[in-house]
């Protein structure tokens, strides 16, 4: 009998923390709220005059904040082709329970233009990020990759 009472207080403590491991494990819009400093570096391609392509260097540096209910902001800087320019946008975000989401980001005629893969890390404190043209559009496909980090 005592083994038995054992027995079933282990197992009963085992549920409990598999349940409780699953919980952390568990994300959702709300996994993001607050403001992220981000710096990435990638290549953006550019079609040539002779119909090939070539791959100019492209940096950011800026700031992202999630409201922790699906809207996202985004405030940057962007050097390109040897000019820096600052670039203002927002757009809405999901987090899928894996704790794996994406952004998107419209243009005035709702037309996607960038998209976010992403996963968050270290208990929420960084998400590292790969910034995607969507593949519909006839220009061709890049992707800069950077981590964000909360402030």
């Amino acid at each position: 009998m005592r083994v038995m009472r054992l027995a079933v207080l282990l197992v009963s403590v085992l549920v409990a923390a598999g349940t409780t491991l699953v919980a952390e494990d568990q994300c959702g819009k709300n996994s993001l709220n607050g403001a992220f400093g981000f710096a990435g570096m990638g290549l953006v391609p550019q079609k040539t005059e002779n119909g090939g392509l070539r791959y100019d260097p492209a940096s950011q540096v800026g700031m992202v904040t999630y409201d922790g209910q699906g809207t996202v902001t985004v405030s940057m800087g962007v050097q390109y082709q040897g000019k820096t320019s600052p670039f203002n946008f927002s757009g809405t975000y999901d987090v899928n329970s894996n704790c794996t989401g994406k952004a998107s980001f419209k243009d005035s005629a709702g037309a996607e233009t960038l998209i976010w893969d992403f996963v968050i890390v270290h208990g929420g404190q960084e998400i590292e990020t790969i910034a995607l043209r969507p593949a519909q559009q006839s220009r061709p496909m890049y992707s800069l990759t950077f981590t964000q980090k909360k402030r």
